[in-house]
């Protein structure tokens, strides 16, 4: 539902907020998503607990949406090439998450079918 409805979510955005035009090959390719996240959701018969799975996925599609919209602004803002956006962003990722991974390295050894 997340993988689906998330990219459903940034087209309809970025139609609405960021003035991109719907072409046709865009209109069937959001159709042919939304369809498959229809079969897939409901193959199954409804529950209680597909609620909650159902609305715990949506809200993870809102997020994924949010973020495909602000960085595709943020590209757009920048005036920077994609990769390179995508490409800074790892850098920073690398950079920031590094120690705290070397510092628990130990401990993974620790971990594992043996214990």
């Amino acid at each position: 539902m997340a993988r689906g409805t998330g990219p459903l979510l940034a087209a309809a955005g970025a139609v609405a907020w960021m003035g991109d035009r719907v072409t046709p090959l865009s209109a069937s390719g959001a159709l042919l998503v939304a369809t498959g996240v229809m079969v897939l959701a409901l193959r199954t018969a409804p529950d209680r607990r597909m609620g909650a799975g159902l609305r715990y996925g949506l809200a993870t599609g809102l997020s994924i949406a949010t973020y495909t919209l602000w960085d595709g602004w943020a590209v757009q803002r920048a005036g920077l090439p994609p990769v390179a956006f995508y490409w800074g962003g790892e850098l920073v990722r690398v950079m920031l998450f590094t120690p705290a991974a070397v510092a628990g390295r130990a401990s993974l050894g620790a971990s594992g079918p043996d214990e």
